[in-house]
């Protein structure tokens, strides 16, 4: 399911204290602006921006439906979300369950996604629940 898909996608970024890339790639598709700009605003590269809202437009189906999805599941994955790695330099460390990592993007999601799938699962159902009560409300 693309929602899932895009919600996990973004959990685990949270989870792995990446909060600078669920931002990045909210301002990237709600606001428009380039590559170049969200990264210089977020302390990413343009690269790296265009890499990670490649992966959402590919779990959601397509761009326009990655603008909805990212638009509506961002802002409660900040609120909901917790971050589970403290980042220090070149060295950071899982909160659950004590591993050094090194403090990097690719190791630290690895990490989330392969160490602590029930956390994210937990996490992820958590937002998929709030999206649903908010469609319930609004009808």
């Amino acid at each position: 399911m693309p929602l899932l898909d895009v919600v996990e996608y973004l959990v685990i970024k949270k989870l792995a204290s990446l909060d600078e890339i669920v931002k990045a790639m909210y301002d990237y598709f709600t606001n428009s602006a380039s590559p170049s700009t969200v990264a210089r605003k977020h302390g990413l590269s343009k690269h790296a921006v265009r890499g990670y809202s490649g992966r959402l437009i590919e779990k959601a189906g397509g761009f326009h439906r990655a603008v909805a999805m990212v638009k509506k599941v961002a802002p409660i994955i900040m609120e909901l979300v917790p971050s589970i790695i403290e980042r220090n330099g070149s060295i950071a460390r899982c909160t659950l369950c004590g591993e050094k990592l090194w403090n990097d993007v690719a190791v630290l999601t690895m990490h989330i996604k392969h160490r602590h799938p029930n956390i994210v699962e937990r996490y992820t159902n958590m937002v998929i629940n709030r999206i649903r009560e908010s469609i319930r409300a609004s009808t």
